[in-house]
């Protein structure tokens, strides 16, 4: 199976949007004068090759001719080249370039084959199509319309052919007997569709029949035979074109005349569907779209091989996990250095590209500490990341064409067996060499801190690497008119818009990632290209960083520190607020790494809001200070329970940030009412900070709250401030960190400032953790921070150095060998890190992931689900 990839970024200029990009646009003056043959043509037939170094494969498409615009055709046929194929049991698919499936019509640009390749079979003269996907205008025979991947052309006969020859000065001249597609096509039926589920979707993703099989129930289907087919939007021209699912296709489950169930194919996009009978009429279209939330790569090696299209597994290639990328230090060919000062910027946005993807999805992929001079594009088993150069073996980049990722395939010669991602390659525009002039943002700081109209570096190679980690295009657009207003779409979106940045995961990439790497345990036989399958790595999401993980109508704790890490935050379609409800003008306003946090007020009307911000940092650090336009971006919504995805209220309160300190204090906050706080980053900035909330709208202040070993008796000492509807404090007591008690209890008076002290001799041996609980008139309750004490040496693990403020290991003495589980909690009891360690008979030493707790005391409890060992160990950050 062979296919294509595309992603488009919008061009602004000022405050508006010129165009769609990556490709990057290329007018029509621009293809028309620089393509030496312009026809029209139908594909009707298709065979991929091996080129003579046998280093890549490339695919001749047969055309049908039926007009020429510009130039002399050769003959009544004419044969096309584009970069990937399958040839017997390997594989390439390339992204951001064209392909082409049989039947598809339209008007191609043209110019002889650039690296002077003849087609195999017929000897030929190839041609290619200038500026890859964007030279080719593509037909909608059913409204006798057009499009490429910026432009619609409502009317073949009366928009497109008009402006072609307007463009050549002449009439076209028809080949053949053909009229093209202006000839009427047959009417209508009668049939319609009704419905279809489930409304969401995977693309490609075979493996998971719930969610990849669609069930479309209507009339006048007729029978799975013939012109007989089912249309999907084509995600990689952002639904521009339609991708068809056949007749006798193995992607049809079943199909009668009032219900199909088809598998959903690797390039369909959001968006109708429509139902061609078996005499080719459009039988129905929905009146509704279907939404496919991520899509990854199918390959189909042919009967014999695969029974039809079939997913593709990422391979633990390297015998490390994954896979190793290479750079090449080449300057052949106008080639450059990638780590040469030259390079340097180029490596440096790969190497924070990459971070996201392994943190985000688990896409375990080794940076080589060696280099290679390799150029050459091909299946060698180095996966190179280079600037783009004349060496590759397969031409420059094309016009508009930012990168591509080249992805090589294969599978033993069965059909039980599953297939393979051998490796792939990654090369990015080079200036001067490549075909055209696009301008990149290099980063680390975002397009809009130096021009709007730049392309960001980053972006474009967080995109490819989602191609690498197997995953296609989705339609999720962009929103808003013009910048700074506009909301980026999705990652693996087609189109994104220039001026932004956009190097988060979103939901798209996110879950169609972690499905991408997850292992499935298949079969791949002795001819297999790795021993076994991606060993997925370990992610690092924060626990709030949906709001769902957000507990609201909880009292929040004075002065308490709340970690935020939008390092690691991601963006969520279906949670998140809509674009225009950020901030409090209703404007536009980019979403794209999200975190939230819950509260509620006490009893006083009109109530004030302080935050303090500390320990501001970025990721890379020379963001903070060094770019314009970046931050943090805090929405306050009065919402009693997490509002729907797309469907928040206004805030009531929006700022930003850049650094730490005090922020203005938010006013005329209702009493004892809920609020969510959601913090994202400005342009995408990558930040990490503590948040501390105090003033008159929140009820307990805790002043002094502390223990120490008193001898054989744990003593506790506290101040608080408290608010009139403060009832009753209590002392509580726990083991676990998890389970607390009350010990001690009390009335205070009416004194606003509560001094007290408990010895407390009853604890049991190991660590005790003691908070206050402050019981309101109404029965809510509110927790101070949580002191930590603990009496005994523990045997079974211990960490060093305790306190620690760098490195901190924990050490663990175990038997046998066993998986330890462990999590780290702050003094609330909320689980902030989850780990599992593989331990091995002896000590064990691992470090700890502490670089995002804050300063303070932290609870670590271990276990041990062999032996039924458990450790609640102290932790002191400092």
């Amino acid at each position: 199976m062979k296919r294509k990839f595309l992603l488009i970024i919008l061009i602004a200029l000022g405050v508006g949007i010129k165009g769609v990009a990556m490709i990057s646009p290329v007018d029509f003056e621009t293809r028309f004068n620089a393509s030496s043959l312009i026809v029209e043509g139908k594909v009707i037939q298709q065979y991929s090759f091996w080129n003579p170094a046998h280093s890549m494969i490339f695919t001749s498409n047969t055309l049908e001719l039926s007009k020429v615009f510009k130039g002399t055709a050769p003959g009544t046929t004419i044969e096309i080249m584009t970069i990937g194929g399958i040839v017997g049991l390997d594989g390439v698919q390339a992204s951001d370039l064209l392909n082409l499936h049989t039947g598809q019509q339209g008007v191609f640009f043209l110019n002889p084959n650039v690296i002077g390749l003849l087609a195999p079979k017929s000897g030929a003269l190839l041609f290619d199509v200038y500026a890859s996907m964007q030279g080719f205008i593509a037909f909608d025979p059913f409204n006798h319309s057009a499009a490429d991947p910026f432009t619609s052309y409502p009317g073949i006969l009366y928009d497109l052919y008009p402006k072609l020859q307007g463009a050549a000065g002449h009439a076209f001249q028809s080949i053949g007997n053909s009229g093209g597609v202006e000839l009427p096509v047959a009417n209508k039926s009668t049939g319609s569709i009704t419905s279809f589920s489930p409304a969401r979707v995977w693309g490609g993703a075979h493996f998971n029949a719930a969610n990849n099989t669609l069930t479309i129930v209507g009339t006048g289907f007729g029978t799975n035979s013939g012109s007989a087919a089912v249309l999907f939007k084509n995600a990689d021209d952002g639904g521009a074109t339609t991708v068809s699912v056949n007749a006798g296709s193995t992607l049809i489950v079943s199909w009668t005349t009032t219900q199909i169930v088809v598998k959903v194919p690797q390039t369909a996009g959001t968006g109708v569907i429509q139902v061609v009978d078996n005499t080719g009429t459009l039988a129905g279209t929905s009146s509704t779209s279907l939404v496919v939330d991520f899509a990854v790569m199918t390959v189909d090696f042919g009967a014999g091989v695969s029974n039809g299209p079939e997913e593709v597994n990422l391979m633990n290639t390297n015998a490390l996990g994954g896979y190793t990328v290479t750079y090449s230090t080449s300057t052949a060919g106008s080639g450059v250095d990638i780590t040469s000062v030259a390079g340097q910027p180029y490596k440096d946005a790969f190497v924070r590209a990459l971070t996201t993807h392994k943190e985000g999805t688990g896409f375990n992929v080794t940076i080589n500490a060696s280099t290679t001079s390799t150029q050459a594009v091909t299946n060698d088993a180095i996966n190179v990341v280079q600037l783009d150069n004349t060496n590759t073996g397969v031409g420059v980049l094309p016009n508009g064409v930012l990168a591509v990722c080249y992805s090589y395939f294969t599978k033993c010669a069965s059909t039980s067996l599953a297939a393979q991602k051998k490796g792939f390659d990654i090369t990015i525009r080079n200036a001067g060499v490549s075909t055209g002039s696009v301008s990149f943002s290099t980063g680390p700081c975002p397009p809009m801190s130096t021009s709007s109209s730049n392309i960001d570096l980053e972006t474009v190679i967080f995109h490819e690497l989602g191609h690498a980690c197997d995953l296609n295009h989705v339609i999720q657009t962009y929103t808003g008119t013009g910048l700074p207003q506009i909301n980026p779409g999705a990652v693996m979106n087609f189109a994104l818009v220039n001026g932004v940045k956009r190097s988060s995961p979103d939901y798209a990439l996110l879950t169609g990632g972690v499905y991408a790497v997850a292992q499935s345990s298949n079969s791949y036989g002795s001819c297999g290209a790795a021993p076994g399958e991606m060993i997925p790595l370990t992610t690092i999401i924060p626990s709030t960083d949906e709001c769902a993980a957000v507990t609201l109508g909880q009292t929040a704790i004075i002065g308490y520190p709340i970690s935020f890490d939008l390092n690691h935050a991601t963006s969520n379609r279906y949670t998140d607020p809509q674009a225009t409800a950020v901030n409090t003008g209703g404007t536009t306003t980019a979403i794209t790494n999200t975190q939230y946090y819950g509260f509620k007020t006490q009893g006083i009307t009109n109530g004030r809001l302080a935050i303090n911000i500390s320990n501001y940092g970025t990721i890379p650090s020379t963001v903070q200070g060094s770019c314009s336009g970046v931050g943090v971006e805090l929405s306050l919504y009065q919402v009693s329970s997490c509002p729907a995805g797309g469907s928040f209220p206004a805030p009531v309160a929006y700022q930003t940030f850049n650094a730490s300190g005090p922020l203005t204090t938010i006013t005329g906050l209702a009493a004892n009412t809920s609020y969510l706080l959601m913090l994202d980053g400005v342009e995408n900035t990558k930040a990490s900070f503590v948040m501390a909330l105090s003033s008159s709208a929140l009820p307990l202040q805790i002043l002094r709250f502390d223990g120490y070993e008193n001898g054989t008796t744990n003593t506790l000492n506290w101040i608080v401030n408290k608010d009139e509807q403060v009832k009753t404090l209590s002392l509580e007591r726990s083991s676990d960190g998890i389970h607390f008690y009350q010990i001690y209890s009390f009335l205070p008076g009416s004194e606003t400032t509560i001094t007290g002290s408990f010895d407390d001799q009853n604890y049991s041996s190991g660590s005790s953790l003691y908070r206050l609980a402050a019981k309101s008139s109404s029965g809510e309750l509110s927790y101070s921070n949580t002191v930590a004490l603990d009496r005994q040496l523990h045997t079974h693990a211990w960490i060093s150095p305790n306190p620690g403020s760098g490195q901190v290991n924990l050490q663990v003495n175990v038997e046998t060998a066993t998986t330890l589980e462990m999590n780290i909690l702050d003094i609330r009891g909320v689980i902030l890190v989850s780990k599992s360690f593989q331990s091995l008979p002896g000590t064990n030493v691992w470090s700890l992931p502490t670089e995002l707790l804050v300063p303070g005391v932290y609870t670590i409890l271990l276990n041990d689900p062999v032996t039924g060992h458990k450790d609640v160990l102290k932790l002191s950050r400092q």
